[in-house]
């Protein structure tokens, strides 16, 4: 029943509402639905009904309900939930009725149906469902009881049951295919198997394998469903690429359902080498030393996927010697092949059966040739020539010279043995010829001496022994030398050569072999004599006479017996008849003279001495008659000779002496040679006086000519700059001048160094010569230097009296220095300096070191020793130059100088900039994330980020923020753990705005730039707002029920966000709202809230919301409003008339 119905409104707190109450009870129980029927008493509203009736239950008792579940279990395995509802009202208890319907989060699954039975506890009621989780994880669990006519429904959502809800186990089993090659695929299955207990299902995914042992690729392998339930299958190719036996391990990698698992026993495949075959072909034929080529071909043959083996091939052989060449394999032109090419040479003849093996790679087995390649090596091919010096005569060596030439290919080698010689023609001799290399590659010459014993034209040919690398060979064209007969003088000299007549003189032939060349042989044959002059009475006896040996090596002599009967002077020659096949006849160029029947004479001679080469000697001569009685005034003349000594004389023509009997003359000897001269005169008589000669020789002593040597040289010059030296050398003895020649040699003291050869030529003025030396000085100082002229045959030696002086200074020298810059402070600018030898003369590398100097900031210099530049006379060394403050460094170089080498500074100073070091600023905080109020502990690192050293940063970090504050700032850095980095901290507290950003300045030091950081503490999230409104066409006074959801729009960690949303409308319709509070929304980071939106006059509502935000999360408001038309509420009229 209803007390008050009907009732009447009144108004509301609520604009456009009107409320009345009435009061419902009921005797029995159940559930009421109760409904409502307006009627207006006002003329602006239709009468109205509840579309929706309000539920009241009657009389239901209080209830709780319990779930317990078993746990763990795996996916797809049931756990047995059991639901127990207890009657918790006044007593008498009842047994609750009806069913439990549970629901469940953390994880998917279904629940079987749970219908209450009666308990074993009075007022108690069980039933069990059932959980079978689709996916893995922690259920929790909530029964919710849905009451009866007698009981209100419970639920146990403040203590949900838990169960653990774990992947379903597996086992994975991994088989493969074995023996393989490498490069050939071993298939390998894995079968993935569902374990656990429960309906098993088909694991999906994937396995991936391992192997050890030996290195290798895999495909992919994706399972599929098994033929079997529970299992999955997959295959992967496994394709090894070194040999050895694989250990091969699966990992399955699971999915939503199935754990993942891995093999316990490993699959083994037996990888083997690749096998291969070998073949070798080879150029043929060849000669000695001459390269055959040989072509190896390895073929991959195994199955599989060939690939080109690599490595080497080694060649053997047999029946000759040679050498091979390296081969290296390189792909060949169809694939799985590999050849290369080696050149054999041999140096030995033979035929040559050559095999190869090859090496093998870590891919690849070793293989051999099954046949071998043949090589015929041949000797190798000669030439042979002879060419013999002609003429010659007899006894004379012709040198016979014989060239044996390789003519074979490419590279030639030198023949080695012997040449033999055959002559015709002629008879003769050889001597040995054993061969030695020519000047020319390939070649080799000897020479024989060919001595002939008689005379004619000869043919020589040569014949070659051939040696263990190349052929015989003879001459094609003979040889043609020319023998002639030795030639012979004849001379005659008689004893007395003065006689009367009647008296006898013995006069001998003498048979000289004049043939300067060979070795002579004693004349044999006779000699006739003659002679002119006496008309009558004069006779040789025993003419012809017959040659007999000398006691001189190629001379003969024989003699016979002068007389005449008649005086006069008889001038005696003689001819020589040749008995034998070397020599050709002479006959006498000058006769002898022998005087018959006149006076007979002495001749004495007398010398001024001593004088020099080229002064005259005074030299007598005194004839004198040594008759016994009638002694008369010798006529004529008197030659003279002279030894010892070389020289001319005047003519000395006789004159009567003081004293009766003699005659005297005067010759000027003038000698070119220095010695000592012995000189002889001989009397030519005349017609009553018989020749004579000295018996005692005069004796001269014939001095070398005195000479003076002055030198004069150039000054200043520099080390290693020539100064011209000019030696004069001077003629200063008696007679006549002449020009000195030879050279002039000089030594130095003070300093060290060298001259050029000085040879003297003619100087301008008779008698003197000059040459000039360039003398080099290697040391600094004053040179004193002296000249020593070294004679000559006419010249005596001389040396200076009076040094010359030459001033050699060091060498000037320049220095420039250049340096890489910028740099940082504590970064090395690399320095180089050049020092340039710019002295006279031949320029030379200075050695040393350069000192460098610094202004504008501080710092160091690595040491820097002088090492050749790559232009001449220039040397170059670098020095590393470190700052330790920032500015502009300006740095100058000073050469120290060496024992040739002047010191230098540089002119033009090197700069470089020096920039402090570049610093990098990060800020870590924690905690990170921050409501207003609460503080977290920030710490600055500042790092030296510069090129070189790094170093520790100084000084002090300022900390700012717009909303915070800070404890601490500005903070003092400390060295950090890692070099070149230091640290400070602050605390700092969050504001109350919603962005919480601070920022972190260092402010650099003397050797460190600036740097900022900043950070952004997490806690304030932004945020979106949105609004829907349903439905969006109403009358007035029908609700429309709007949603309002903010979403935590963070890239990560986004939170439910909380807080109160305002609405505002606007537009020409006009209403009353409820409130509308956040609650969490079903996806994480939302959240959402509904309100009602009752229009109380028609047009067109836009509504808006505005989220007002949390500690953690930003404001925001919707920027799409929602907009609702709302119309006029529609009526009904009827009408009844009677």
């Amino acid at each position: 029943t209803f007390t008050g119905s009907p009732c009447t409104l009144a108004a509301s707190t609520t604009v456009g509402t009107a409320t009345c109450n009435v009061t419902f009870t009921s005797t029995t129980s159940g559930t009421a639905s109760i409904s409502a029927t307006y009627t207006s008493t006002d003329t602006s509203h239709s009468g109205s009904s509840t579309t929706t009736s309000a539920t009241v239950t009657v009389g239901g008792r209080s209830t709780t309900t319990g779930v317990t579940c078993t746990s763990p279990v795996f996916v797809n395995q049931g756990s047995t939930c059991t639901a127990t509802v207890t009657d918790t009202g006044p007593a008498p208890v009842s047994t609750p009725t009806g069913s439990v319907t549970f629901t469940v989060s953390g994880v998917t699954g279904t629940f079987t149906t749970c219908t209450l039975a009666a308990g074993t506890t009075a007022g108690t009621a069980t039933c069990t469902s059932t959980f079978t989780s689709s996916s893995a994880g922690t259920a929790s669990i909530v029964g919710t009881y849905s009451g009866d006519t007698a009981h209100s429904g419970s639920n146990n959502s403040a203590t949900p049951a838990s169960v653990t809800v774990n992947l379903r186990t597996t086992t994975t089993a991994v088989t493969c295919t074995s023996p393989v090659f490498v490069s050939q695929g071993s298939t390998c299955t894995a079968t993935v198997t569902d374990t656990a207990a429960g309906t098993v299902s088909t694991p999906t995914g994937s396995v991936t394998f391992t192997v050890s042992g030996v290195t290798g690729t895999f495909t992919t392998c994706t399972l599929a469903a098994g033929t079997t339930a529970g299992t999955a299958t997959c295959t992967s190719t496994f394709t090894a690429s070194t040999s050895g036996t694989a250990t091969i391990n699966g990992s399955y990698s699971g999915d939503g359902t199935h754990a993942t698992s891995t093999t316990a026993t490993a699959a083994s495949v037996v990888v083997n080498l690749r096998t291969t075959t070998t073949a070798v072909t080879c150029t043929s034929p060849v000669v000695i030393a001459q390269g055959s080529t040989c072509t190896a071909t390895v073929t991959d043959t195994a199955a599989g996927t060939v690939s080109t083996p690599t490595g080497s091939v080694t060649f053997t052989v047999s029946g000759v010697t040679g050498i091979f060449t390296t081969c290296t394999l390189a792909a060949g032109t169809t694939a799985g092949t590999a050849t290369c090419t080696s050149t054999f040479t041999a140096s030995t003849s033979g035929t040559a059966t050559i095999n190869g093996s090859y090496s093998g790679d870590s891919t690849h087995a070793t293989s051999s040739t099954t046949t071998a390649a043949t090589v015929v090596v041949n000797k190798r091919a000669t030439t042979t020539t002879v060419t013999c010096t002609s003429p010659v005569f007899v006894n004379q060596g012709s040198n016979c010279n014989a060239t044996v030439t390789d003519v074979s290919p490419a590279p030639v080698s030198t023949p080695t043995g012997s040449v033999t010689f055959t002559v015709s023609g002629v008879t003769g001799t050889f001597t040995t010829c054993t061969l030695a290399a020519g000047t020319t590659a390939g070649t080799a010459t000897c020479t024989s001496m060919f001595t002939a014993s008689t005379a004619g034209t000869a043919t020589i040919n040569g014949s070659y022994s051939g040696d263990g690398s190349h052929a015989v060979s003879s001459t094609t064209t003979a040889a043609s030398v020319t023998v002639n007969l030795r030639t012979t003088s004849t001379t005659v000299s008689c004893s007395p050569s003065s006689v009367q007549t009647g008296q006898s003189s013995t006069c001998t032939a003498t048979v000289t072999d004049t043939t300067t060349a060979g070795t002579v042989i004693t004349p044999t044959g006779t000699v006739a004599f003659s002679q002119t002059g006496i008309a009558s009475g004069a006779t040789f006896t025993g003419s012809p006479c017959t040659l007999a040996a000398g006691t001189t090596a190629g001379t003969a002599t024989c003699s016979v017996t002068f007389s005449s009967t008649s005086t006069g002077t008889a001038a005696i020659s003689a001819t020589y008849t040749s008995a034998d096949t070397a020599h050709s006849g002479s006959s006498t160029t000058s006769p002898f003279s022998v005087s018959v029947g006149g006076h007979p004479t002495s001749t004495s001679i007398t010398c001024t001495s001593p004088i020099f080469v080229n002064q005259g000697s005074t030299c007598t001569a005194t004839v004198t008659d040594t008759s016994a009685t009638g002694a008369t005034t010798p006529t004529g003349s008197v030659t003279f000779t002279v030894t010892g000594v070389t020289g001319t004389f005047t003519t000395c023509t006789l004159a009567a002496g003081t004293t009766a009997g003699t005659a005297t003359c005067t010759s000027t000897f003038t000698a070119s040679t220095a010695g000592t001269a012995t000189i002889n005169g001989s009397y030519s008589g005349d017609g009553t006086h018989q020749t004579s000669s000295t018996t005692t020789a005069a004796t001269i002593v014939v001095n070398l000519r005195t000479t003076t040597t002055a030198v004069t040289c150039t000054s200043p010059v520099f080390v290693n700059q020539g100064s011209t030296c000019t030696a004069t050398v001077t003629d200063t003895a008696a007679g006549t001048v002449s020009t000195p020649t030879g050279s002039v040699t000089f030594t130095v003291s003070g300093v060290t160094g060298t001259f050029t050869t000085c040879t003297l030529a003619a100087g301008t003025t008779a008698g003197t010569a000059t040459c000039t030396s360039t003398f080099t000085a290697s040391t600094s100082g004053t040179a004193t230097i002296n000249g020593s002229y070294s004679g000559d045959s006419t010249h005596a030696t001389s040396s200076t009296t009076t040094a010359a002086t030459v001033v050699v200074n060091k060498r000037t020298t320049t220095t420039a220095v250049t340096c890489t810059s910028p740099v940082f402070v504590n970064q090395g600018s690399t320095c180089t300096a050049t020092v340039t030898d710019i002295a006279a003369g031949t320029v030379s590398t200075p050695t040393g070191s350069v000192t460098f100097t610094v202004s504008g900031v501080t710092g160091t210099f690595t040491t820097c020793t002088l090492a050749a530049g790559t232009t001449a006379g220039t040397a170059t060394c670098t020095s590393t130059f470190t700052a330790s403050t920032a500015g502009t460094a300006t740095i100058n170089g000073s050469y120290s100088g060496d024992s040739i080498h002047a010191v230098s500074s540089s002119t033009t100073a090197a700069s470089v900039t020096v920039n402090l070091r570049t610093t990098s600023t990060t800020v870590t905080c924690s905690p990170a994330t921050l409501s207003a109020g609460q503080s977290a502990t920030c710490i600055a690192t500042v790092t030296d980020i510069a090129a070189g050293t790094v170093s520790t940063p100084t000084g002090s970090v300022t900390w700012t923020s717009t909303t915070g504050t800070f404890t601490g700032s500005p903070c003092t850095l400390a060295a950090g753990a890692t070099t070149g980095t230091a640290t400070c901290s602050v605390t700092y507290t969050a504001g109350t705005g919603t962005t919480n950003s601070i920022t972190a300045t260092y402010g650099g030091s003397t050797v460190h730039a600036s740097s900022t950081a900043s950070f952004t503490f997490g806690g304030v999230h932004s945020t979106t707002t949105s609004i829907s409104c349903s439905p969006s066409t109403v009358v007035i006074n029908q609700a429309s029920t709007c949603t309002v959801t903010v979403v935590d729009t963070s890239a990560s960690g986004a939170t439910t966000p909380t807080g109160t949303i305002a609405i505002t409308v606007t537009g020409t319709a006009s209403g009353t709202f409820t409130s509308c509070n956040l609650v969490a929304g079903t996806t994480a980071g939302t959240a959402t809230c509904t309100f009602t939106f009752l229009p109380s006059t028609a047009g067109t509502a836009t509504i808006n919301a505005s989220y007002s935000g949390d500690s953690t999360h930003s404001a925001s408001s919707t920027t799409t409003p929602a907009t609702i038309t709302v119309n006029k509420r529609t009526t009904t009229t009827s009408v009844t008339c009677t």
